[in-house]
């Protein structure tokens, strides 16, 4: 194995650790998060996948959302939405 890659003299972490960082924020979909998603789109005339994020987001216990897609401080399904790239005045 050669020596570890480094971003801006940063050191990259092998990806398999990376990926189990995220882990903790994964939900499995089910039917319950599906019929959630369908509520949520028809509730807040969003697309069923941004809906379905919504629903995951909920069930994961999020307070809030970020996302460039939907309404900065909307709230959905209790999770306020927040866009990391607007700017606020």
């Amino acid at each position: 194995m050669g020596h570890p890659k480094t971003f801006f003299g940063i050191k990259a972490r092998p990806p398999d650790l990376v990926v189990s960082s995220y882990s903790v924020w994964c939900v499995e979909t089910t039917p319950a998060e599906l019929s959630v998603a369908f509520r949520v789109e028809d509730e807040s005339q969003i697309g069923f996948w941004d809906a379905l994020i919504v629903a995951a987001a909920a069930k994961s216990g999020a307070m809030r959302l970020l996302s460039e897609d939907l309404n900065l401080g909307q709230k959905i399904a209790g999770l306020r939405i927040e866009n990391p790239f607007a700017v606020v005045p």
